[in-house]
């Protein structure tokens, strides 16, 4: 925690998170943990950005210990909350929550990519500003998740196996995805 003086809410918060944090790293634990997923997302919502990036932390290791279908669902929620960290200040909140993001479209399975598709769409535009940012961790981090999320061929969307890698070329122009609907 940064050595700026807190709440006593935000104190025990932090706290919180650093304790789910350490039992998420316990694979025994993490299904008995799965139903406190809604509370770590408000994390998310935090102005106090050490808190959310403990909060990012506990997620990833959260949904890496779940089962594939319970993962698959939790992974659309996850992404809705983190899209608005994409535009954060911190440098290092925005590749944390990138790098989250991009493990998530390698999680979502089945019925959840639909649901998914909406949140990918909302994140290239973002993604690709970020690819031409001026920090370098940013855009490096951006650039490979906006090829992982590219719709170019909608592959990650429609290929039921998790063999699915990105192509060797970079972004396709905006043309390129004149097909898609956001509407």
């Amino acid at each position: 925690m940064s050595r700026q003086l807190r709440d006593p809410q935000t104190v025990v918060r932090w706290l919180a998170l650093k304790g789910l944090l350490n039992l998420a790293l316990l694979p025994e634990k993490v299904g008995k943990l799965q139903r406190l997923l809604p509370d770590v997302l408000e994390r998310l919502q935090e102005v106090d950005r050490d808190l959310i990036r403990k909060a990012i932390a506990v997620l990833k290791h959260l949904l890496a210990g779940m089962d594939r279908q319970s993962a698959s669902r939790a992974a659309v929620q996850v992404a809705e909350q983190l899209l608005p960290l994409f535009d954060d200040v911190s440098s290092k909140l925005r590749v944390l929550s990138i790098t989250l993001f991009k493990d998530l479209l390698e999680l979502v399975r089945g019925p959840n990519r639909r649901q998914m598709k909406e949140h990918v769409l909302q994140s290239l535009v973002p993604l690709l500003l970020l690819v031409h940012g001026e920090c370098p961790n940013v855009s490096q981090t951006s650039k490979a998740c906006s090829r992982t999320a590219s719709p170019q061929s909608d592959a990650w969307l429609l290929r039921p196996s998790s063999s699915w890698r990105p192509s060797r070329s970079s972004l396709q122009p905006a043309a390129a995805y004149g097909h898609l609907s956001i509407g």
